[in-house]
């Protein structure tokens, strides 16, 4: 039985991976910790703020331009080098909508959660692997 950090994973990927269907990323701003370090997968400058200004920054850069990235996140897994039981890792691949041949990119991920009930989003990044 999945924990409850996966279970919340696994609901804001959805919700991320769906929003062309929705035209949006409003639904996931409810799986956001108060305060969120978004890190991009094509650009070293984080995202960093309340959930409002994440979710205004997706939909100012990829719903207002069609291009809505996916993450294909397949099973994630606890990494006991990660330093925290707090962290989701795993391996993905990314498909960037803003390239129009839409290769796939592997990458690394880890989702750090808040200790609340239930946990909440504090830091996402993923990051390219060769």
């Amino acid at each position: 039985m999945p924990n409850l950090k996966t279970t919340q994973l696994t609901a804001a990927c959805d919700i991320f991976n769906k929003a062309r269907a929705a035209g949006n990323y409003s639904a996931l701003a409810q799986y956001l910790a108060p305060h969120v370090v978004m890190h991009r997968v094509d650009d070293p400058i984080p995202v960093v703020g309340a959930p409002g200004d994440i979710i205004n920054y997706l939909n100012a850069k990829q719903a207002t331009t069609n291009k809505f990235p996916i993450l294909d996140y397949g099973a994630g897994f606890s990494d006991p080098d990660a330093g925290s039981p707090n962290d989701i890792t795993g391996y993905a691949f990314y498909f960037d909508r803003t390239d129009t041949s839409v290769v796939p990119i592997p990458v690394r991920y880890n989702f750090h959660f808040t200790n609340d009930n239930p946990p909440l989003i504090e830091d996402a990044v993923a990051f390219r692997i060769k």
